[in-house]
């Protein structure tokens, strides 16, 4: 694969990751929201339960009245129900994103590897080129010049 083609998925692989990104840290702000509302909810039931106790235990309530705050209190717990539900369903979406998230940032390290592999197998070519050259040019200069030759050396005298 040719590093343009390589760059080009590279630059693909981080605005997918940078994108789920988004989405995780969206839903992390969903659960976390989740969580409040469901802490919000159970602080009323505690504080109607509360009530509805001091006021069955002082017997100045009609039958209406009592059926009334039981109602209250019930529709109370099914809405902590419901709210703990959306929790875990916002719990299981931001599993799936942090997921998803883990792939992106495997999928771009796998991408930046392969890209330094192939900038390193470049510069090593480079090198070897460089270096056939340059042995190349020291044998035209041997053969040339006769540098390094074994010649044999007469005296005149």
């Amino acid at each position: 694969m040719d590093s343009a083609n390589l760059n080009m998925l590279i630059e693909m692989a981080k605005t997918a990751r940078d994108a789920a990104a988004t989405r995780c840290a969206q839903a992390r702000a969903q659960v976390d929201q989740a969580r409040r509302q469901l802490d919000l909810l159970r602080g009323y039931v505690r504080e109607y339960d509360k009530r509805s106790i001091a006021t069955l235990q002082q017997g100045g309530i009609d039958l209406a009245a009592q059926n009334n705050l039981r109602s209250f209190v019930a529709k109370l717990a099914r809405a902590v129900e419901i709210q703990q539900t959306t929790v875990t369903q916002r719990e299981a979406t931001l599993a799936a994103a942090e997921g998803e998230l883990t792939q992106m940032r495997m999928r771009l390290s796998s991408l930046e590897k392969l890209a330094a592999r192939q900038e390193l197998a470049e510069q090593n070519k480079a090198r070897r080129r460089e270096q056939q050259a340059t042995d190349e040019m020291a044998g035209r200069v041997r053969r040339n010049t006769g540098f390094g030759a074994n010649q044999l050396v007469t005296s005149d005298w």
